[in-house]
This record gives C-alpha cells, structure tokens and sequence, in this order.
C-alpha cells in the first residue's frame, strides 16, 4: 500500500474534497500544482483549511461496515438454507408415511 492510498483511508471524502478545492484555488493563484498540493496539504495539517462536519466516516471505515452487513446477510441466507432443507426433510418424511 502506498504513502498516498494510507493517507486518503485515513481522511473522510469531504475532507479529500476540501483539499481538492484549495488546490485548485492555489493553482488559480497562481502557484505551480505540486507547490499547491504542499500549501493545501499544510492547511489541512494545521486546522488552518475550513472543512463542515458533513461526513465522519473515512473509506475504510465504510468498508468494514459494508463487509459487516454483507456477513449478516450471508447469515441470514444461510439460515434460510438450512430452514429450506428441514421443511423439505419434514415434507419427504411425511409423503413416505403415506
């Protein structure tokens, strides 16, 4: 994993998308784009970059929801599976009797 994607698991996309916008303002300002990436990045270090509250989930930590409801309904298949399989069970045994 690079210095790059460890970074961006570690920041919200609102966040992400702030940084964005700040580069985009030092480039129109006139700064050449790496130097703009240092300036915004600094910002965002030093609290200094405005970002509202909108989401406080980061990407990692939304993956691990989603693989923990895909689990629950890997689960919840499974038991239907198993309930399936008796009431088939209990329906053989039945027409056997007969």
């Amino acid at each position: 994993m690079s210095e790059q994607e460890r970074a961006r698991k570690n920041r919200t996309e609102t966040e992400n998308f702030y940084i964005k916008q700040e580069v985009q303002l030092q480039v129109q300002a006139g700064y050449p784009l790496k130097q703009a990436q240092a300036i915004a990045f600094r910002k965002f270090r030093d609290g200094e970059l405005f970002i509202p509250a909108i989401q406080t989930e980061t990407p990692a930590e939304m993956k691990k929801e989603r693989k923990k409801m895909t689990n629950n309904s890997l689960s919840g298949l499974y038991l239907l599976f198993k309930l399936g399989g008796l009431a088939y069970e209990k329906m053989t045994e039945e027409k056997k009797k007969e």
